[in-house]
């Protein structure tokens, strides 16, 4: 199964359990008849979300896959390390350097 297959995969469970949830949540505050569809239902929706978060993280630290019709895109798509947003985390920040007027 390939990386994108997964995350969407997962992402659609996501989506389908949070709709149960809310489905649950109407069933026990709106019409007041049983508190099931919420404790079940929140279970499993925060298994599936933990599995979510899981899976960006996994997915998109992946290099982008070179497809068929355009091999070449991988390699213009992935950012440089030195422009990642969050490169600025365990050392300190610096000014950029500007250039020297001759």
């Amino acid at each position: 199964m390939s990386p994108r297959r997964f995350f969407r995969l997962i992402a659609i469970a996501e989506a389908i359990t949070w709709t149960l949830l809310i489905i649950g949540m109407i069933l026990k505050y709106g019409a007041k008849t049983t508190d099931v569809g919420v404790s079940i239902g929140g279970a499993v929706h925060g298994f599936v979300f933990l599995v979510y978060g899981a899976s960006v993280l996994l997915v998109g630290n992946q290099p982008a896959v070179a497809t068929r019709h355009d091999p070449g895109r991988a390699r213009q798509r992935r950012r440089p390390v030195r422009d990642h947003p969050l490169r600025h985390l365990g050392r300190p920040c610096r000014a950029p350097r500007r250039p020297v007027a001759p």
